[in-house]
């Protein structure tokens, strides 16, 4: 993945996709998100569901930033009534993911399911799973 970050919202689906590439975000950037994804989650029905991709994230210091990067935008997602958090990430980021992710006081408010495909985790907002 080329870019560093990636909102889209399908109104069909009544779907939030987060996908990080290429981290760390400038300052800018990092502002820059979390007005997208405002704007973008306010076009969705009240129990969208959102899937935040981390699998193309490289490294555990980035895994980092890309969930201090998030940790931002989930002080909105209450008031834009996300429904279910469904996260992407691969197995190798698994034990690194879940110990940095204690450490931040934002992401312990959304349980979250954990898969390793994008295709799980659609299939599990499909209702599939």
């Amino acid at each position: 993945m080329d870019v560093k970050y990636e909102v889209i919202a399908d109104q069909e689906k009544n779907r939030l996709y987060i996908t990080f590439g290429d981290l760390p975000l400038p300052d800018d950037q990092r502002e820059m998100i979390v007005t997208e994804i405002w704007e973008k989650a306010q076009i969705l029905k009240a129990g969208w569901g959102c899937i935040v991709n981390y699998s193309h994230v490289s490294t555990e210091d980035d895994t980092e930033i890309a969930l201090l990067h998030i940790s931002d935008a989930m002080q909105v997602f209450e008031d834009l009534e996300m429904g279910q958090l469904v996260r992407v990430i691969t197995p190798q980021q698994l034990d690194g993911f879940r110990e940095i992710k204690m450490g931040i006081e934002n992401l312990a408010y959304y349980e979250a399911i954990e898969v390793d495909t994008l295709e799980k985790a659609n299939a599990i907002l499909d209702g599939k799973s």
